[in-house]
């Protein structure tokens, strides 16, 4: 037939015209899902990795900028309307999508941002049994793909690497599943002694307590069969810039030398450089196979294995003299832009991240969106506060946490006796809308995370440059309201109102260290 569809190059392009035709009725997850899987139908690594950034967090970017549009029609952001219109169109999803357009405009955020920061997008794979899951007990570990953005300059582009999903002894892992479950095992137990202050006897105490233990034990196991069969040898990618540029020199230098040694009639591509720098980089936290593995994978068929073991015993030995002066040399901050249903995961209690500065962005548009918001104060590499003295909190507002309440409080007056704020009552709309916009950081502590005192609604519409704490139960979660429907998260609202920095530990989170910033 003339008309038919013959290469995969024609089908994307159907695909692009269609998604374009349906862009004002189309849903968050179908969109995304259309990216990733266009993304899995390409070789070119640009063109993929414009999709794969494309689809995170399009629903939220949707929100974002009409909530935006709303305020400019209103006249509500005067004085700054132009930087408003500046930020909409930042997050804004365009219609007539363009692989060569967005990958111009990527490189363009990247060479705009910090030239100490990197960023790792961490992108789930395109699974068509998610098309059909109407349950929201049923978690999918599928491949996934991790893409590296180089910050502050423009002659090396962003890579992604494809990294399959965990298999062992000829069995799939479903990691996510046991970890979702792990999560629900420990609500269940909170849950089960809600509003009560004391066990009912020393053997209720120590059942409670043991339990804690081993689900504690339970989740380090899972974290750890993520490091080793999901990510394998590409964690060594999840690492940031060292503060002392002269090492990220040294090791460009170094293995240049090592490839020109082993591979010299060899064409050494740019993505495999970057690949093999940060190897290096991470050569500390693989085993010796794991280094070997990530040589062979990034070198095929280009040399023979001998080859291969001399340059993987090359880098091990780069690596030791980079950390034989220092165990951990300080780094520069690595953003996280992490797929909403890849969140669940405890990132930052991973080994290679436990000593870095770290933090979690749903995509690499609101990356930008924060950067253009207070680039005037960014320095370094991180936003400076100066008067954090400056500061307010709600503590207890239910009533019913007062040990909790007594501890807290003993801290604020000893540590920050400047600051001001409510305990042991509920505030007003009013009082907590006040409380939050006049600090430079505000701290929460109580049920959940706040939005029952304060309407959503209102959250939304005022613009926040307070660093927000929140110590609540859940206050970090991100939860999908119901099949095909987007997730949703109080962090969401505060990204809408500009803040600069949300830190969410909830009483789940005591045990698994999960923060976002």
């Amino acid at each position: 037939m003339e008309d038919e569809l013959e290469t995969v190059e024609d089908i994307l392009k159907e695909l692009d015209t269609v998604s374009s035709r349906t862009h004002n009725s189309r849903s968050g997850l179908s969109h995304q899902s259309l990216q990733r899987f266009k993304a899995s139908q390409t070789d070119a690594d640009l063109i993929r990795i414009s999709y794969l950034v494309d689809s995170h967090a399009s629903n939220l970017r949707e929100k974002v900028s009409m909530r935006f549009e709303r305020l400019l029609n209103r006249g509500d952001c005067t004085p700054d309307e132009a930087h408003v219109k500046v930020l909409k169109d930042i997050v804004v999803n365009k219609c007539n999508f363009n692989t060569t357009s967005s990958m111009a405009d990527i490189k363009k955020m990247i060479a705009e941002l910090p030239k100490e920061w990197t960023i790792v997008q961490i992108t789930n794979s395109y699974n068509p049994l998610e098309e059909t899951n109407t349950t929201f007990n049923k978690h999918f570990t599928n491949d996934l793909y991790m893409t590296v953005f180089n910050c502050g300059q423009i002659e090396l582009d962003p890579f992604c690497i494809t990294i399959n999903s965990p298999w062992l002894n000829g069995v799939k892992l479903e990691l996510l599943q046991q970890l979702t479950d792990l999560l629900q095992e420990y609500k269940d137990r909170l849950t089960s002694l809600f509003n009560r202050k004391f066990f009912k006897n020393e053997a209720e105490k120590e059942k409670y307590a043991m339990s804690g233990e081993i689900l504690e034990s339970t989740l380090r196991g899972i974290t750890e069969n993520i490091e080793k069969y999901w990510l394998q040898h590409w964690r060594c990618l999840l690492i940031g810039k060292y503060k002392d540029s002269s090492i990220e020199n040294m090791i460009i230098e170094e293995v240049n030398n090592i490839i020109n040694l082993h591979l010299n009639s060899l064409n050494i591509s740019n993505k495999i450089r970057q690949v093999l720098y940060y190897l290096t980089k991470g050569a500390s936290f693989l085993t010796s196979n794991e280094i070997l593995a990530a040589v062979q994978h990034c070198l095929e068929d280009l040399c023979n294995a001998n080859t291969k073991k001399l340059l993987a015993q090359a880098i091990k030995k780069l690596n030791l003299q980079i950390t034989s002066q220092e165990l951990y040399p300080v780094r520069n901050p690595l953003i996280l832009v992490i797929d909403e249903c890849l969140d669940v995961i405890p990132w930052e209690s991973l080994q290679i991240l436990k000593h870095d500065p770290i933090c979690r962005m749903p995509s690499l548009h609101f990356v930008y969106f924060l950067f253009k918001e207070y680039e005037s104060s960014i320095e370094n590499g991180y936003k400076v506060i100066t008067d954090y003295n400056n500061g307010n909190y709600v503590v207890n507002p239910d009533g019913n946490l007062d040990l909790m309440e007594k501890r807290i409080m003993a801290f604020l007056k000893h540590w920050m006796p400047e600051w001001k704020g409510i305990n042991s009552r509920m505030p007003t709309n009013t009082e907590f809308n006040d409380l939050l916009k006049s600090a430079t950081i505000f701290s929460y502590h109580g049920h959940g995370n706040g939005t029952h005192i304060m309407a959503v609604d209102t959250l939304q519409k005022i613009k926040l440059h307070t660093v927000v704490l929140l110590f609540g139960c859940a206050s970090n979660r991100i939860q999908r309201l119901g099949p095909e429907v987007e997730t949703y998260g109080c962090y969401h609202m505060y990204l809408m109102s500009r803040c600069p920095c949300v830190l969410v530990i909830g009483s789940l989170q005591k045990r698994l260290f999960l923060g976002r910033t």
